[in-house]
């Protein structure tokens, strides 16, 4: 997936599947007091689909990586590409 995240909140972007077909998502981010980072996200297929989450970006090194909003030390961490 690429998005453009623009600093008034809104993002869009698309992403392409497993099989090859391209799809777009657009929606809303936020980042709360506590550094947690949501997405509100609508993706545009046959029908339209939410999808909202929460996690934490973070950096070790050169590589950042978003970790699913929770206490649980074993969550599922994911590597992110972020590009200026």
């Amino acid at each position: 997936m690429q998005a453009d995240y623009k600093s008034d909140g809104t993002f869009s972007g698309n992403q392409q599947t497993a099989a090859g077909k391209g799809r777009g998502r657009f929606g809303t981010w936020t980042v709360d007091d506590s550094g947690m980072y949501c997405t509100d996200i609508t993706i545009t297929v046959a029908i339209t689909q939410p999808d909202k989450s929460c996690g934490y970006l973070f950096k070790l090194r050169d590589q950042y990586f978003f970790a699913i909003g929770s206490d649980d030390r074993g969550a599922r961490v994911l590597p992110r590409t972020i590009k200026k």
